[in-house]
Parts: C-alpha cells; structure tokens; sequence
C-alpha cells in the first residue's frame, strides 16, 4: 500500500469533524435548490506548493515545494464534489482555512484509483503528497522517496497541456524542466539547454 502523507488520527479526526461542519454551513447558505442528502469525507492528503527553490538553478529538491495544510475529498451523494483545505496552527489546533466545489476534486479521484491499480510499481517506495501549482492551474501527485516522481492529475486544463500527460508518472527533474520551460517561454526567455 502507498503511504499517504496525511494528519495523524487523533488530527484527522478533529479536522474532518470540522471540515464537514464548514461544509454543511455554506451548503445551507447557498442558493439554488437543495443540496446533497449526504456528505461524506474520503481522502485527507498533505498539500505542497512551489516553495522558495522551484525556479532555482541548479535544482534544489528540498526547497523545490513547501507544505500548504492539508486537502479533504469532499463528495456529495456518493460522487467528488469539493474540497475543504486545513492547517495546524502552532499550538496543534485544526483550522479551516477554505474549500470549494471543483472539477479537480473528481480528477483526484481518477488519479486515486490509477495508483490503486498500479499499486505494485510505487508501493513501499513512495510517500504520497498532492501538489496544487495554482499559476499553473494544475494539481500533481507527488510521489516523495529517492527518485521522486510526478503524476499529473488535471493537466488538459493547465498551462501544461500537451507537455504533460495526466496518470503519467514522470521523474521529478523532468517534470521541473517542462514546467521551466514554460515559465521561460511565458517570461520570452530562450529555453536554456542543459548538457
């Protein structure tokens, strides 16, 4: 089974409880008939963003990403629906810190399945993590261990469609080239090339 880089129990516990209530508390303000007859909470999965060293040169693999709370799998009548994001405050406490009805959440999903199946090539090799790369509208797992990998989970709607292919596991330094790549282009820089 792949580790998921998750809250401990007696946290998860306390951070589901909370994030189903935040939930419950939008849906009942919302317009627009009624909502789901349940709510359920699946998957809570450490979130990582580009952290200080992402666009350094050469590559620093421990500064590449930085934590960023934790996102729950929210689905609405059996189907992923939302998400909610926490964090731990110093002192320990949960606190919610947003959450949304979104495409991805349905994506990550499909890309929870994926590594079910191919369970047996990233089994006890890997610490699972969920990327969100927000200006490059996509989400990523990442698969931390000694040759770290990066399985794209929506990239058609990202800046990297057609660079990237999603349920495509791709090693760490190839993934960082195609998205400085991009940057470059983005920015009109020449794409520098490496021996």
């Amino acid at each position: 089974m792949i580790k998921v880089d998750t809250l401990p129990p007696e946290k998860l516990a306390d951070a589901t409880r909370k994030a189903k209530a935040w939930v419950a508390r939008i849906l009942s303000c919302g317009a627009g008939g009624p909502g789901p007859s349940a709510i359920t909470m699946h998957e809570t999965f450490s979130c990582w963003r580009p952290g200080p060293g992402f666009d350094e040169k050469p590559l620093s693999l421990e500064r590449v990403f930085e934590p960023a709370g934790y996102w729950h799998q929210v689905f609405f009548d059996r189907a992923p629906a939302a998400f909610v994001r926490t964090e731990l405050t110093p002192d320990g406490e949960v606190i919610v810190r947003g959450g949304s009805r979104a495409p991805a959440v349905a994506k990550i999903d499909e890309a929870v399945s994926w590594l079910d199946a191919n369970e047996e090539r990233f089994a006890d090799h890997y610490v699972l993590r969920l990327l969100r790369m927000k200006g490059h509208y996509l989400h990523a797992f990442w698969l931390s261990g000694e040759r770290p990998l990066i399985v794209p989970i929506d990239s058609e709607t990202s800046r990297l469609k057609g660079q990237i292919r999603d349920l495509e596991a791709m090693p760490l330094e190839k993934f960082m080239q195609i998205v400085q790549e991009g940057i470059d282009r983005r920015r009109g820089r020449r794409p520098t090339m490496e021996p």
